[in-house]
C-alpha cells in the first residue's frame, strides 16, 4: 500500500510518500524534484503498523496536503521515475482528467474467474489475500499504464499496425507484461515468426507483489512455486486482458494506424506462440480461459483441478457434451452410471491419458477412444460390452494398459491383438476357457491378468512371452502348471484357487520369481527339483492340504522374506528347517496342529513377525526369546494360561496377541502383570 501526498498549494513544492510493507511503513519526503529524505519505522506487527500510518495520513490531510497519484502508476515504480516529481501534481492530474474510465473496470466475469482459480491455491495464506485485494483500484492503474502506451505509440508510429503482441515476460523479470506490434502483417499465424522486437514493459506488477502479497518480485516464483505462482499469474494475466480490451475505447487508442483488420494477441510465456483475444472485423472478444465456461459446466462438481481429474460416481443419468471445456483434463472416471450421454465426446479430449468406465450400461464397445492421441491406460469393467467381435485396427494407438474385466467374456476381442504397445491387459472375471498363443503377439507385454475365469491348463502354448513379469490366473480351474516355462522372464506368479496337487518342475525355468502366491489350492507335497529359486522372497502356501513342510523348502528358498504356511494340517516342524531362513521376516503358522517349535527358529535372525493362532500351544514358546528383531507374536486361540517371565528380555517386542487363551479370561490382571514385566509390549484380547 502506497499513498503520495502534495500540498494543495500549487506554490509549495513538498512532497510526502508513505509505503506500507508487513509491520513497517517508509516515509519519504522532500521537494518535489529531489530524491528526498527517507525513514523507516518498524512495529511488532501489522495493525499496529496500519494504525499509525492512518494517524500519519490523517495528520498530513488537516495540514493541508491532498492525496494525487504518484509521478508513476503505482504499480510500475522505479528510482528513476523521481525525477519526475516536480510535475506530478500537475501532469497526474491533468492525465486523470483526460482518461474516462468505464466504470467499474473489473467485470462480473473476473470475479468468477477470480473466485475459481483462488480455489486452486494450495497456500491458504495467499488465498486470503487474494480475496481481499482492491481488484478495481490495480485495474485502474492497469488501465493508465497501458492508455500511457497507448498515447506514446499513437505520436510516433505512422505506418498501420496489423497485430498487437502482448505477453507476460518470463524471461526476465517474470513480472511484467509487454508489449509489441507487427508493421509487416496482419496475419495472426504469422506474427510470431519474427519474434519479438521491441519488448516494451508496459504493465509491472512489481509493486503488487511487494505491497499485496509481501515478497520481493525477483522471488516470487520460488516462494510460491510454479503451480501457485501460474495461478496469481493467470489471475493478473485475466484481468489485464479485461482492461486491455476496455482501453480500445479511448481515442488515444483510436489515433494509432492501423491495418485492417487488425489483432491482439496474447501469450503466457516469452516464447509461446500468441492466441488472438481481439479481431477488428468481428469484434470478436475471445476468452482466452475455458474455466469460467468450465465453472458453469454440469460436470464442473466432479472436477478435482489440481488432478485434472473427472470423478463421477453413482448417478442415474449424466451428459458428457461439454466435457471437452476440459481441454487439459488428464483423467477421467465414471462408475455405476445407468445412463452416459454422449459418451463419444470423450473422442474431444486431446490431453486425456486414463479414461476408467465402471457399471455402466453401454450398448457397444466405445472403439473411438483407442484413437485418442494421449490415451494410455482404459478401463472398462462391469459394463456386459458386446465387444468379442470388434476386429478394427488400432496400429496407431498409444494405449499402454487395457482392463476389460467383468464383461462375461468368452474369447479375447479380436483388437487387443493388434494395440503395438500394450504393457498390461487386465481380462479378470470373465468366462475365458484358455490363454491364447496370439497374445505372445503383444511384444511389449509385462503384465497379464486372466483371473477368475474357467481356465484348466496352460499347456497349449507354444510361444514365448519374452517380456511378461507378472502373470495373474488365480480363481481359475487350473490343474497343472505345465506350460509356465513360455514366461523366461517371470517375476510374480499368482496361482491361489485353483486346483493344483504340486507343483510343475518347469517352475525351475523361471530364474527371475520374486513371488509364488499358491494359497488355496490341493498342494500336498513339491516336486524334486535340484536348482534353488535364489531370487524368490515371497512364497505363500496357506490354505492348502500339506500335512509336513516339503522335503527342502530350505534349500530351494533360501532367500525368502515371506513364508505362508497357514491352514494346513502340519502337527510338527522338522527340526532343521529354519537353519538357513536367515532374511525371513514374516512367518505364518496358524490354523494348524502345532504345539512346539524347533530350536532351530532361533536362527531367523532377521524375524519381525511370527503369527501362530489357533494351534495347540499351552505356553509361548520360550525359544521366541532369542529373536531380537520380533516386534509381534499372534498366539491367539490356543491354551495357554499365563504369562511368562522370560517377556522381560523381549526388549523389541511390541505386540502380543493372546485372544481366545484361558489367560484372556481375566483381561485386567494380566494387563497389570505385563506392565511389572515388559511395559513396552502392547496386549491384544480379541
Amino acid at each position: 500500500m502506497k499513498h503520495y501526498l502534495t500540498f494543495q498549494d500549487d506554490k509549495s513544492d513538498k512532497f510526502w510518500q508513505i509505503e506500507v510493507s508487513g509491520n513497517s511503513f517508509t516515509v519519504t519526503y522532500g521537494k518535489i524534484g529531489s530524491s528526498g529524505q527517507t525513514q523507516t519505522k518498524t512495529f511488532n506487527d501489522e495493525e499496529t503498523c496500519l494504525k499509525e500510518v492512518k494517524k500519519l495520513f490523517s495528520e498530513k490531510l488537516k495540514k493541508g496536503y491532498i492525496e494525487v497519484e504518484a509521478p508513476t502508476s503505482s504499480i510500475n515504480p522505479s528510482s528513476s521515475d523521481k525525477k519526475a516529481s516536480a510535475s506530478a501534481k500537475t501532469t497526474t492530474a491533468e492525465t486523470k482528467s483526460k482518461i474516462d474510465k468505464p466504470a467499474p473496470l473489473t467485470s462480473e466475469t473476473f470475479h468468477q474467474f477470480l473466485k475459481i482459480k483462488s480455489k486452486d491455491i494450495s497456500s491458504s495464506k495467499y488465498s486470503k489475500i487474494l480475496k481481499n485485494i482492491d481488484w478495481e483500484n490495480l485495474a485502474e492503474d492497469i488501465f493508465d499504464s497501458v492508455y500511457k502506451y497507448w498515447e506514446e505509440l499513437s505520436k510516433k508510429e505512422k505506418s498501420p499496425i496489423g497485430i498487437f503482441d502482448i505477453r507476460w515476460d518470463d524471461a526476465s523479470t517474470d513480472y511484467c507484461i509487454e508489449f509489441d506490434y507487427d508493421l509487416e502483417s496482419n496475419n495472426p499465424k504469422n506474427a510470431m515468426e519474427e519474434g519479438a522486437i521491441r519488448n516494451v514493459p508496459v504493465v509491472d506488477f512489481s509493486n503488487f507483489i511487494k505491497n499485496q502479497l509481501k515478497q520481493k518480485p525477483e522471488k516470487i516464483r520460488e516462494v510460491l512455486e510454479d503451480e501457485d505462482f501460474s495461478v496469481i499469474k493467470d489471475i493478473l494475466c485475466k484481468l489485464t486482458q479485461e482492461v486491455i480490451l476496455q482501453t480500445l475505447k479511448v481515442e488515444v487508442f483510436k489515433q494509432i494506424p492501423k491495418q485492417q483488420p487488425y489483432f491482439l494477441m496474447f501469450s503466457y510465456y516469452h516464447d509461446e506462440d500468441a492466441s488472438v483475444f481481439f479481431d477488428s472485423n468481428t469484434k470478436e472478444q475471445k476468452d482466452l480461459y475455458s474455466i469460467l465456461k468450465i465453472g458453469q459446466s454440469p460436470l464442473f462438481k466432479y472436477f478435482l483441478s489440481g488432478e485434472q481429474s473427472l470423478i463421477i460416481s453413482n448417478v442415474s443419468e449424466i451428459d458428457l457434451t461439454d466435457i471437452s471445456l476440459f481441454e487439459n483434463l488428464k483423467n477421467f472416471n465414471i462408475s455405476d452410471c445407468e445412463n452416459i450421454i454422449s459418451l463419444k465426446s470423450l473422442s474431444e479430449l486431446k490431453n486425456i491419458q486414463s479414461i476408467s468406465i465402471k457399471g455402466a450400461n453401454l450398448s457397444e464397445f466405445p472403439d473411438f477412444l483407442l484413437n485418442l492421441p494421449s490415451l494410455k491406460s482404459l478401463y472398462l469393467t462391469n459394463s456386459s460390452l458386446s465387444i468379442e467381435n470388434k476386429t478394427s485396427i488400432f496400429n496407431s494407438s498409444q494405449l499402454e494398459s487395457l482392463c476389460l474385466n467383468a464383461n462375461s467374456l468368452t474369447t479375447i476381442p479380436e483388437f487387443v491383438f493388434q494395440l503395438p504397445q500394450l504393457k498390461k491387459l487386465l481380462l479378470m472375471d470373465n468366462q475365458l476357457t484358455e490363454l491364447p498363443d496370439r497374445l505372445a503377439d503383444l511384444k511389449f507385454l509385462q503384465s497379464l491378468n486372466l483371473s477368475g475365469n474357467k481356465i484348466a491348463q496352460i499347456s497349449n502354448l507354444n510361444r514365448e512371452f519374452s517380456e511378461v513379469k507378472e502373470l495373474g490366473l488365480f480363481d481359475n480351474r487350473l490343474v497343472s502348471l505345465d506350460g509356465i516355462r513360455r514366461f523366461p522372464k517371470l517375476k510374480e506368479l499368482l496361482i491361489w484357487g485353483n486346483e493344483l496337487e504340486t507343483i510343475s518342475p518347469e517352475i525351475s525355468s523361471l530364474k527371475n520369481l520374486t513371488r509364488i502366491g499358491a494359497e488355496r489350492n490341493k498342494i500336498s507335497s513339491f516336486p524334486n527339483i535340484e536348482i534353488a529359486f535364489e531370487s524368490v522372497i515371497n512364497l505363500s502356501l496357506d490354505k492348502n492340504q500339506l500335512t509336513q513342510i516339503p522335503e527342502g523348502l530350505t534349500r530351494l528358498f533360501p532367500n525368502l522374506k515371506s513364508l505362508g504356511l497357514s491352514d494346513n494340517q502340519l502337527e510338527e516342524i522338522p527340526a532343521d528347517l529354519f537353519e538357513t531362513f536367515q532374511k525371513l521376516e514374516t512367518l505364518a503358522l496358524s490354523n494348524n496342529r502345532l504345539s512346539d517349535l524347533p530350536k532351530s527358529i532361533a536362527r531367523l535372525e532377521s524375524l519381525k513377525n511370527i503369527y501362530l493362532k489357533n494351534n495347540r500351544f499351552v505356553q509361548i514358546p520360550e525359544i521366541l526369546k532369542e529373536l531380537k528383531k520380533l516386534k509381534d507374536i499372534s498366539l491367539s486361540g490356543n491354551q495357554i494360561s499365563e504369562l511368562p517371565e522370560f517377556l522381560s528380555e523381549m526388549t523389541g517386542l511390541k505386540e502380543l496377541k493372546i485372544g481366545n487363551n484361558p489367560i484372556a479370561q481375566n483381561p485386567e490382571s494380566v494387563e497389570a502383570k505385563i506392565k511389572v514385566i515388559n511395559p513396552k509390549i502392547t496386549l491384544y484380547f480379541s
